[in-house]
């Protein structure tokens, strides 16, 4: 199995009323929830490549782009290859909206399952897997004391 590394930049959408929206993703049969986000490419600096992302993902491209807040490294197979990533997570504050019930772009759109407003309290009380694992007590630290410093890891 071939070996690629990639850059991947991560919105934290976080509404005035403290939820973050996350998107479904559906592999066969296993789903789990990640921040909006993916791969930059070329030459693309982390804020063209992220607001690309959104373009394709949410179908907005009205978005702040705010600090860089974790990281976090992954290594994962998929569609036949062996991928690490180094993620970076940026916040975004947004308005509470109503997501597409469809990514706008035809090859994200074959992993989707869904978007969803999450407060803390339900990422921290659902069954369900996210990604990173510890997104709902890292988001809970910077809606109590602010941004860190400097980006920090989050772990899986």
């Amino acid at each position: 199995m071939q070996h690629r590394e990639r850059n991947v930049v991560r919105a934290l959408i976080v509404s005035p009323d403290a939820t973050v929206l996350l998107v479904k993703i559906v592999l066969g049969d296993r789903s789990f929830w990640i921040t909006p986000g993916g791969g930059m490419e070329n030459q693309e600096n982390a804020q063209t490549a992220l607001l690309r992302e959104l373009k394709e993902e949410i179908g907005r491209d009205n978005w702040s782009i705010g600090p860089a807040v974790w990281t976090r490294n992954h290594t994962f197979d998929f569609e036949g290859e062996t991928l690490t990533q180094h993620e970076t997570f940026y916040w975004v504050r947004s308005e509470h909206f109503i997501p597409p019930e469809q990514m706008p772009d035809p090859h994200e759109n074959q992993y989707f399952g869904g978007f969803k407003w999450w407060t803390v309290d339900e990422l921290m009380t659902s069954g369900e897997v996210f990604a990173p694992r510890k997104i709902a007590s890292c988001l809970q630290g910077i809606l109590d004391a602010g941004f860190p410093e400097s980006p920090f890891n989050v772990g899986r």
